[in-house]
């Protein structure tokens, strides 16, 4: 299914898998505030130029250019905004906890484009 091709991400090949976690950190002497930055992903990119923790994501931007990038809504309180650029911000900050929710609502996207 695969036609993605990178917009906003390094192009491949690359010498590193592009997703980022998310780290959280107390500020010393400040009582209560916190500093969320990022944690880059320390595994060896594959061919596709994820690291194989983070494979699903090329299989959510597959999926994503298949449909053309549309908005998705994925909760209430969560979305993948429309176009390319959009979805791969999604993409590598894209936990694996919701992996599950997200494949379930873009799936039946895909399978509605597909199956008519």
């Amino acid at each position: 299914m695969s036609g993605y091709v990178p917009v906003t991400l390094p192009p491949l090949p690359r010498v590193r898998c592009p997703w980022q976690g998310r780290r959280m950190t107390l500020e010393p002497g400040l009582s209560g505030t916190a500093r969320i930055t990022a944690k880059p992903c320390t595994g060896a990119p594959l061919a596709n130029g994820w690291c194989e923790q983070h494979q699903y994501v090329q299989q959510l931007l597959d999926y994503g250019h298949a449909l053309g990038y549309p908005l998705v809504w994925l909760n209430m309180h969560l979305w993948i905004g429309r176009g390319c650029a959009n979805w791969e911000a999604y993409a590598v900050r894209y936990p694996a906890r919701r992996q599950s929710q997200v494949n379930f609502v873009v799936g039946q996207l895909y399978k509605k484009q597909v199956c008519g």
